[in-house]
């Protein structure tokens, strides 16, 4: 008897969702495909009020600032289909990412839904150092970084920007799309410089704008 009352207490713990009003998902988790120059992609869940009575929605809480949810309305009738839409900033982002959307409902409150979006972001160029440094002297040696596109499809630099007029940088083509070499030169006599070179790449076809990345500076 003992016994069937601890299972009996264990489930009486488990949450259980109103049957009177549920939001059925199309699908919980999205698995995004993105360039490696994308700023940012885009998830729609889709749901229906699969109960017999209305359902609000009471919040919407992503897990990382690089999420940004949207929806139209928060209140669904029985049958009606929503959606919710995450928008995913990719900016500065690289590698396997996995993010969360939790939704709490009135049917839910203890037990929200969890959306997941995840992606693998390739990165555009390996840098081969991301910081240039040099002790302080009177003239300066150039120092070169090396860019290369690992991937299959080209991609183009465009303009390079250093943060401070007395950064000389030069971008110097090896292949086309796939390799180039950075070469920096600070101006003879400076010092006490902390600054970054802006690397420009050119959008592809059907995108407005891309990433661009940057190669910090330092002379002590």
């Amino acid at each position: 008897m003992k016994r069937y009352l601890k299972w009996f207490l264990c489930l009486s713990l488990i949450p259980v969702l109103n049957a009177s009003g549920q939001l059925k998902w199309k699908n919980e988790e999205q698995d995004l495909s993105v360039h490696a120059l994308q700023l940012s992609a885009k998830a729609c869940f889709e749901f229906t009020n699969a109960g017999t009575e209305p359902v609000e929605i009471l919040s919407v809480r992503p897990s990382c600032g690089c999420l940004v949810p949207k929806m139209g309305k928060t209140v669904y009738e029985p049958g009606e289909s929503g959606s919710i839409e995450v928008d995913f900033l990719l900016r500065g982002r690289t590698g396997k990412q996995k993010k969360h959307v939790m939704v709490t409902t009135s049917a839910n409150r203890d037990a929200p839904y969890r959306l997941t979006v995840s992606a693998d972001i390739p990165e555009a160029y390996t840098v081969s150092a991301k910081r240039l440094m040099w002790e302080r002297a009177a003239e300066y040696e150039p120092l070169t970084c090396k860019l290369i596109n690992k991937a299959e499809q080209p991609i183009e630099l465009g303009e390079i920007l250093p943060t401070m007029p007395r950064i000389k940088a030069e971008l110097k083509c090896v292949k086309p799309g796939f390799e180039y070499d950075l070469v920096v030169t600070p101006d003879p006599g400076v010092e006490n410089i902390r600054a970054y070179i802006q690397v420009k790449t050119v959008p592809p076809e059907g995108m407005d704008q891309s990433k661009d990345f940057k190669v910090y500076v330092f002379v002590k």
